[in-house]
């Protein structure tokens, strides 16, 4: 058992009511939510959670990964594409490689994998197992 949080969701209406991915804007945010639910849980039950690559751009991908490992994540998710991208192609798998080399907690990969060879292709570029 383990409480995913989820700073990807996409959706407008999530976003416009500042929750999802519009969390991404603000790292310490991010690291807000993720101690004040690692503390709360006391250490009883992992916290994993989720980010995209960004809101807009990608300019604070590696601040809000170590913001989730900082306030106390045991593992990372990176869907591989920013929330204004959506879910269009390509996936930037590239950036989970550079995400992984800056935290400590096992990453995962996440977005466009359809095929064994999107599969291996992920995990080429991003370094992680998917």
């Amino acid at each position: 058992m383990s409480v995913d949080l989820n700073f990807g969701c996409p959706a407008k209406l999530v976003n416009r009511h500042d929750g999802g991915a519009s969390l991404l804007r603000q790292p310490d945010r991010v690291y807000q939510a993720v101690k004040a639910v690692s503390e709360a849980l006391e250490g009883e039950i992992p916290v994993t959670a989720k980010i995209r690559l960004g809101f807009a751009n990608r300019r604070l991908a590696v601040a809000c990964a170590q913001a989730t490992e900082a306030g106390g994540a045991a593992q990372l998710v990176v869907h591989a594409r920013t929330r204004d991208e959506g879910y269009r192609p390509p996936a930037h798998w590239e950036w989970i490689g550079k995400i992984r080399r800056h935290v400590s907690i096992p990453v995962v990969a996440n977005g466009d994998i359809w095929t064994l060879e999107d599969y291996w292709k992920a995990r080429t570029l991003s370094g992680v197992v998917t």
